[in-house]
């Protein structure tokens, strides 16, 4: 139980710093799958530092709790990118702002300007 609520606070706190980053975040569209990967990767760092200092308080066993760690680490940013990409399609919870432009590429020479309304996450 203790890691479910260390994992709740760190995860929110987690997602509020990549609230204020805007790489990544194409407005009307959602995240890149680049910004999904690397949000995969610090969510998992944080999540394995974590977990190995919890399974370390209940071990007092360093090296178990790296193994610990360590077995959830690649599953882990897999499904999280999953989760990611998941919700970035969902609207739910985003605000609504004033419309802006956003160019549309017809060709290699060629931009015109699409209206579309931003997001703002």
């Amino acid at each position: 139980m203790t890691e479910v609520v260390t994992k709740i606070i760190l995860y929110y706190l987690h997602e509020r710093v990549w609230d204020k980053i805007p790489w990544g975040r194409i407005h009307g569209v959602g995240p890149t799958h680049g910004r999904s990967l690397v949000k995969g990767i610090s969510w998992r760092t944080i999540g394995t530092i974590d977990t190995i200092f919890i399974a370390y308080l209940i071990t007092g066993v360093p090296l178990n709790a790296v193994a610990i760690g360590g077995f959830e680490v690649f599953t882990k940013i897999g499904l999280f990118y999953l989760h990611e990409r998941i919700w970035g399609k969902i609207w739910w919870g985003r605000i609504m702002d004033k419309p802006v432009e956003v160019p549309v590429k017809i060709s290699d020479t060629t931009i015109i300007p699409k209206e579309s309304k931003q997001k703002v996450y």
